[in-house]
């Protein structure tokens, strides 16, 4: 293999594919994730492209990677889902001594560049890749529940409110490379105001019965891949698991035109073309928005200043934190408001 900019690990772990020919590899970092996951792109002869991960040992158990996958192979006849590749004996990980587990799979192409050029082509041919995901991991009868996603904001802003009652407060001497500090700052102001309100919102949420199938749970604008108007690719699957279907839209649409209201109702009608989905699902995805920006910064300054985690720097948690701020400091304040 020529290219190999590995240690003995990967090396090792590469080894376990049967790969036909030489492979050329580029290595990526976290590729500007947030994950802590390390990547690297290969180039093999035929010009054909693969992706090989490490993901998080601390995060990532062989269960949560099982799910993961299952959801993938699931998606995998999807053209913009990547393929997993199969070990010489037919895992679709890599196990390295219980100490971290590795996957490769097809590269897919394109950019994640919506922001640069968000025509009604792209936005909606995102809603129905969206779409298509969604009816291909319903379940075979339907599943009503209380919607984890909302459980799980509720319990985030109120882990958050018990951390601020103990005394604790970001330090922003802790040094952090600019932006980030500035960002942060102005992250502080932007929560205060609103984290109460939608937490009192989310309350009338807890234990309604929505309707629930897997889900991808963190699908948003960095994970949309692009080629001209063309969606080329839907990358990162860590997040997979059973939820409201709500999340996923409150998740993508927040995060590609926030506060567009119309736009939104309009992208709606193009999901549920092919996913037909109750309205209330569309009225609790535009309380997740809301709420989800809120959570967004109360995690980054808690991991930021808190869990002080040090693989977080650079000018991608900058533009996160920045943009964050600027859907908290514009949302509407009618947070029973669907996006209607």
């Amino acid at each position: 293999m020529t290219g190999f900019p590995f240690d003995n690990t990967a090396r090792a772990v590469v080894a376990e594919y049967a790969l036909d020919g030489p492979v050329s590899w580029t290595t990526l970092g976290n590729a500007g994730g947030f994950s802590g996951a390390r990547l690297w792109r290969g180039q093999r002869h035929d010009g054909t492209r693969l992706c090989l991960r490490e993901w998080p040992n601390q995060r990532t158990t062989e269960d949560r990677l099982m799910t993961i996958h299952r959801a993938m192979r699931v998606l995998a006849r999807l053209p913009f889902v990547p393929k997993l590749c199969e070990t010489r004996d037919g895992s679709t990980w890599v196990d390295v001594a219980g100490e971290s587990l590795w996957e490769m799979t097809t590269w897919m192409p394109g950019v994640a560049d919506f922001n640069d050029n968000p025509n009604d082509a792209r936005l909606f041919a995102a809603m129905r890749a969206l779409a298509q995901m969604h009816e291909r991991m319903r379940a075979a009868k339907p599943v009503t529940g209380p919607c984890p996603a909302v459980k799980r904001i509720l319990r985030a802003m109120r882990g958050w409110r018990d951390l601020l009652q103990s005394g604790w407060k970001p330090d922003f001497r802790f040094p952090r490379p600019e932006p980030i500090p500035a960002l942060a700052r102005r992250a502080w102001q932007a929560i205060s105001a609103g984290t109460y309100s939608i937490e009192f919102t989310l309350v009338n949420w807890e234990d309604r019965q929505m309707p629930l199938q897997m889900c991808l749970c963190d699908i948003w604008h960095d994970h949309i891949l692009y080629e001209k108007d063309q969606l080329t690719g839907v990358i990162d699957y860590g997040a997979v698991k059973p939820d409201c279907v709500a999340i996923d839209l409150a998740r993508l649409l927040g995060s590609m035109i926030p506060e567009q209201r119309e736009r939104m109702r309009q992208a709606f009608a193009v999901y549920s073309a092919i996913h037909p989905t109750p309205e209330v699902v569309f009225e609790l995805a535009a309380i997740l928005d809301q709420a989800g920006a809120i959570v967004g910064l109360t995690n980054w300054l808690r991991w930021l200043y808190h869990e002080q985690r040090s693989h977080l720097e650079g000018a991608a948690v900058g533009r996160r934190l920045e943009a964050l701020t600027k859907r908290v400091e514009t949302a509407t304040p009618t947070p029973l408001g669907a996006w209607a």
